[in-house]
């Protein structure tokens, strides 16, 4: 990014470009942002989005008012990043929430807008919007009626208001009918459909088994408006024809892949196939620092990724201080373990065969008082013999633990949305843990969602988050997914992807045709489960163990994950062929993979995953940030902007160039263009460096993206 100051008082104005036009015209008071002051930024944000030139289309999606002050907005949430405050705006009609009318703004620490992309709706639309002020034919406890009846789930205890009315949106709590995991939500929200706005109820649902996400039910005709699911699935389009990706992998391993010609046309002038990664170890020693709560727990610790890359092992004590600062089985925020089951501040792990989203009786294994976990793994047994239970319910409270603390290193903390139970005064909403379910499903039929299948449910903040980890059949004995880091990681990961894309309370922001999310939690399994002796041309899969492969099986997608591109040659052409949301996410997803491999050339890998300073720790805080930063429904242009925005704000762009080059080399490049991101088939690939970086350094070549040396054995 390149800021232009100009003498005008106290008025700084800078031009962002990133994709070789000027993406927006950032007008702001320069006024001193303390770090902690999130009320100034809030104030910068609002005044920025008022005053922003309404003619400017590239960043401002939708803005179409000659009045500024038309502009109804309000701040929903903020984050931080190093240096930045994010704020999350809704846009409102009446005081009411208008669904997809979001902004964010990130706000320097010395008052300067950075970033501001923005969606939002049409004047033309709003002005034509029903007023909330007029009498409502439906009312919230008929809004719920219609929401279970659309869900096919009947109430067995009558509906009534449990909490009145209040707000502009007439937000209340409507009982739970018998069937809610909690009383149900209820608020007025304006929706478009059709080209125009409804008004409607908004109806958060909670039914186990059935009915995880919000409904909006018309206030005059009745009708359901909109439905938006929380539950990410991962079945049947993730896991289907596994015996054919079995075979094929198989073969690959056993034969390798022939290098791809790359076109010509393709080729960037970054190459340089001799080009060696000369890889660097960081040998500087951790100083993270761990609860002392005295536990201990018998699994395949990160990084082992499954059974098949480690053996179990007991660790002691292996909660971040920082990020769980009373171990992981606090809840009250007072030393001592409030529970010495697997369940704390985090997360609840449990044993749930029949899918009802209730813990089975005697599902949780009892540390004792000393809080030791040593139930052993037996791979040559079926899932449910012997210790496995309690052993696949151990292993997925260490993962999922691991994974809160993790991410809580790169900023998924309170005010970002974090899964807690008691936010211990940092901000955001509480009550919400992860609940993880092993052996989900097991006890009934085998079919797509209770067999060979992985799902997150990500609600907004203060609604709980829920892993559900069912057995893979492809073996004898069959395999749980418990024990499988690369999974869970995968599936946590989407509460990271989804609560970061537009603040912690808008959990629809990754619904759009060309949103990314298998491929940051496809990532964010491959960044936790690296080793010092890995490199970047070995082929990464995911979910190798548990459909039966070797460890250098592809896993669950097409191609496996490698710097090398004979051996992963999706680029972003490939996009517009992918008929599901895996294969379109791991395009993305080989993208992160390499600049995460091209950074580690220049700044070493460090072993301290959480808080090392190697070039795999720049990269997970650079994506992480760019989460934050890229707008509501992104594309893979989106993404990529928001990353190289990320590196201005924390590294001065000093990796811009390097970022360009592993971005163009699979071809998202400085003409790519992602057209509509809410459709998947019209973007246009580009394989050219931004004119800033070119003539550069040869970095390599698409086909052959790193010859890396080995640091030792392969995987």
């Amino acid at each position: 990014m390149q800021r232009i100051n100009v003498g005008l008082l106290a008025t700084t104005i800078a031009v962002v470009f990133i994709s070789g036009t000027a993406q927006s015209v950032i007008q702001t008071d320069v006024v001193s942002v303390d770090g902690g002051e999130a009320a100034e930024a809030e104030r910068i944000a609002l005044n920025h989005l008022r005053a922003t030139v309404l003619n400017d289309t590239a960043a401002f999606t939708g803005m179409r008012t000659a009045e500024p002050d038309e502009i109804e907005l309000r701040v929903d949430s903020t984050a931080r990043s190093e240096g930045v405050t994010h704020v999350y705006v809704q846009q409102q009609v009446d005081g009411v929430d208008l669904i997809d009318g979001t902004a964010n703004v990130a706000v320097t620490d010395d008052g300067e807008v950075a970033y501001a992309p923005a969606q939002l709706i049409p004047s033309s639309l709003v002005s034509e919007a029903p007023s909330a002020a007029l009498p409502l034919t439906v009312n919230a406890i008929d809004a719920v009626e219609l929401a279970l009846e659309a869900a096919a789930v009947e109430p067995t205890q009558p509906l009534r208001i449990v909490e009145a009315p209040t707000g502009s949106d007439q937000r209340q709590k409507v009982s739970d009918g018998g069937v809610n995991a909690r009383p149900f939500d209820v608020a007025l929200i304006y929706t478009e459909v059709d080209g125009e706005l409804r008004l409607g109820w908004n109806v958060e649902l909670e039914v186990a088994g059935v009915a995880h996400g919000r409904t909006v039910v018309a206030i005059d005709d009745s009708s359901v408006l909109r439905t938006d699911h929380y539950r990410v699935s991962h079945g049947p389009d993730a896991y289907d024809n596994l015996r054919e990706f079995n075979d094929r992998n198989d073969r690959s391993v056993a034969g390798g892949a022939a290098p791809l010609e790359t076109p010509a046309s393709k080729r960037t002038a970054t190459a340089d196939t001799s080009t060696s990664w000369n890889t660097r170890l960081s040998t500087r020693l951790s100083t993270r620092l761990t609860t002392d709560d005295g536990s201990s727990y018998s699994v395949f610790p990160i990084p082992v990724e499954a059974p098949s890359f480690g053996s179990q092992q007991v660790v002691s004590q292996p909660a971040d201080a920082l990020a769980s600062p009373y171990g992981w089985h606090d809840t009250d925020g007072v030393a001592g373990a409030e529970s010495t089951m697997t369940e704390g501040n985090n997360v609840i792990s449990v044993l749930d065969l029949n899918a009802n989203d209730s813990a089975d009786a005697n599902s949780q294994p009892d540390g004792g008082l000393t809080l030791q976990f040593n139930s052993m793994f037996d791979g040559s047994s079926s899932p449910l013999n012997g210790e496995n239970p309690n052993a696949a319910v151990t292993q997925a409270f260490y993962t999922s633990n691991w994974a809160h603390d993790f991410f809580y290193a790169y900023g998924v903390d309170e005010n970002a949305g974090n899964f807690q139970v008691n936010n211990y005064g940092r901000g955001g909403s509480e009550d919400d843990p992860v609940i993880v379910d092993s052996l989900d499903g097991y006890e009934l039929a085998e079919g797509p969602y209770t067999r060979n299948n992985a799902f997150f449910t990500t609600p907004p903040d203060g609604y709980p988050g829920r892993m559900d980890l069912t057995v893979f059949t492809l073996t004898n004995p069959q395999r749980s997914s418990s024990f499988d880091n690369g999974v869970i990681i995968h599936e946590y990961a989407h509460g990271w992807s989804v609560r970061l894309t537009g603040g912690r309370n808008n959990v629809n922001c990754l619904s759009n045709a060309e949103q990314m999310g298998e491929g940051w939690s496809d990532f964010a399994a491959l960044m936790a489960t690296t080793r010092v002796t890995d490199t970047g041309d070995e082929r990464r899969g995911i979910g190798s163990w548990v459909l039966g492969q070797p460890t250098a099986g592809g896993g669950v997608r097409e191609f496996p994950y490698s710097s090398d591109g004979s051996a992963d040659p999706r680029t972003y052409a490939s996009v517009a062929t992918e008929d599901s949301v895996h294969g379109i996410g791991s395009v993305w997803a080989s993208m992160l993979w390499d600049l995460n491999w091209a950074l580690i050339s220049e700044h070493g890998f460090d072993p301290d995953l959480l808080h090392g300073n190697g070039g795999n720790n720049i990269t997970m805080q650079l994506v992480s940030d760019g989460l934050k930063l890229q707008p509501c429904s992104p594309g893979f242009v989106d993404g990529r902007d928001a990353i190289l925005e990320a590196d201005q704000i924390a590294h001065a762009g000093a990796h811009e160039c390097l970022i360009w080059a592993v971005f163009a080399n699979r071809g998202l490049g400085w003409f790519a263009d992602q057209g509509s991101s809410d459709n998947s088939r019209d973007g246009v690939a580009s394989f050219q460096l931004a004119p800033q970086c070119s003539p550069m350094e040869p970095l390599w070549a698409h086909g052959n993206l790193a010859n890396a040396e080995r640091l030792g054995s392969p995987r």
